[in-house]
């Protein structure tokens, strides 16, 4: 009963921290809402528009824009609900295997400094994680079928969850259960299939350009190595915890956290919230850790209580970084306003504008996105996923409301060259 008391606790401070700082916010989350708004009108992926990742995200918060659509600020709880299921999983995982400090496990996910601060945007990481902590929980309980449907769940999600079950397929070979095998394979292609097979039938070349070739042709972003170093200031104690237990705890999920955290080092457009995958193994691998080091090496309990100490330090520390630092970050606070302006502008003008705020703006003041061009980040652009210029004349002749994101240094208007064409707009 401990645990599930730690587990309660732990879940609603974190909610009610969270709530308390609810806003809207700029970010990848607002197209991804837009689009699920899109997808109840019979408006589809690929087929209507431009969209680089599987079907799952959208298919998740089309269900949820269903009740959430009159009051689109609760999508933002949407990424802090499955971070609350994410630690609940690894909790359940870690007691299933008779881990006696399972109860830490759910107060140390919640507080890390990486899921604080990737919680405040839906971005579809917190997705993966559900559903690869479900697989993994499922073969626990020997359940291979169910476990390759919440894998291909997970891939089908985001891409970058293919080297998480590559790892498992690996760690259930070695286990010489054939009759696992198969099944998880068959459950996991069953998944893809149902989740896919619709979408590439109606139109298997964006599908295939948009998914796949697109992420072979996309431009760098940030530099991987100021990732690496600012991932290594916040979860030092998670990484050092995490090292210690994979030398003297258990290995059962090594092959899939070696496998994702080999993508991340040679992936060469990496970004930040793709590591909070790694948050639930370096935590797994902590608490056996230390399970061991206190049942097997019988280190004292003065030492096990100075550990747990500085867990608890370390985690208000993490909380009081994120709030100083992140939490002011990011908000679109005048959203409302913007939006009631938008709502008094002659109707006939569809909007077109930056991804990270013009479809919240057109959610809030019910208007359309010209044409659907919903997702105008610039690398979709730079890697001849859409045709800036072609785009920027449909714009033009339609005739559009444009928003962005602009500063203006002297005469110079700057801010819109990712997604409209320069020469046009000094026209």
């Amino acid at each position: 009963m401990i645990g599930w008391f730690f587990l309660v606790i732990s879940s609603l401070i974190f909610f009610g921290l969270k709530i308390s700082q609810l806003t809207f916010r700029f970010g990848d989350g607002n197209e991804y809402v837009y689009m699920a708004s899109l997808l109840g009108q019979g408006i589809l992926p690929y087929r209507d528009y431009f969209f680089v990742d599987p079907p799952v995200l959208i298919l998740v918060l089309s269900f949820l824009h269903l009740v959430l659509n009159k009051t689109p600020i609760l999508f933002q709880t949407v990424p802090v609900v499955l971070e609350i299921i994410n630690a609940t999983l690894l909790f359940l995982y870690l007691k299933k295997i008779n881990n006696k400090l399972s109860f830490f496990a759910p107060v140390l996910y919640l507080f890390s400094f990486t899921v604080l601060a990737t919680s405040d945007y839906i971005t579809g990481v917190q997705l993966v994680i559900c559903f690869c902590w479900f697989a993994l929980l499922c073969m626990e309980y020997k359940k291979s079928f169910i476990s390759g449907l919440f894998w291909g769940l997970a891939v089908c999600t985001k891409l970058y969850a293919i080297p998480l079950i590559v790892g498992w397929f690996i760690v259930t070979y070695f286990q010489k259960d054939k009759k696992q095998l198969v099944t998880l394979l068959i459950g996991f292609i069953v998944a893809c299939l149902i989740l896919l097979l619709p979408f590439i039938i109606m139109d298997f070349s964006h599908v295939v350009s948009y998914i796949i070739s697109f992420h072979f042709n996309r431009p760098l972003g940030i530099d991987k190595n100021l990732i690496y170093q600012y991932f290594f200031q916040h979860e030092w104690l998670l990484l050092i915890g995490a090292f210690i237990g994979i030398v003297v705890g258990k290995k059962k999920l090594l092959f899939p956290f070696l496998f994702i955290l080999i993508f991340f080092l040679i992936f060469p457009d990496l970004y930040y919230l793709y590591l909070d995958t790694l948050i639930a193994f370096l935590i797994f691998f902590f608490i056996e850790g230390l399970s061991a080091l206190y049942s097997d090496y019988k280190i004292s309990k003065e030492l096990m209580g100075g550990i747990v100490i500085l867990c608890y330090l370390f985690m208000l520390f993490n909380w009081f970084d994120y709030s100083n630092n992140l939490i002011p970050k990011g908000k679109f606070s005048n959203a409302i306003e913007i939006a009631e302006g938008i709502k008094k502008l002659p109707k006939h003008y569809p909007l077109y504008g930056s991804y990270e705020i013009v479809p919240l703006l057109a959610l809030l003041s019910n208007r359309l996105i010209i044409n659907n061009y919903v997702d105008t980040n610039p690398q979709g652009f730079t890697s001849f996923g859409q045709n800036k210029t072609i785009i920027s004349k449909q714009v033009v002749e339609r005739g559009s409301y444009i928003i962005g994101r602009i500063n203006k240094v002297g005469n110079d208007v700057r801010g819109f060259e990712g997604y409209f064409d320069t020469e046009m707009f000094k026209k």
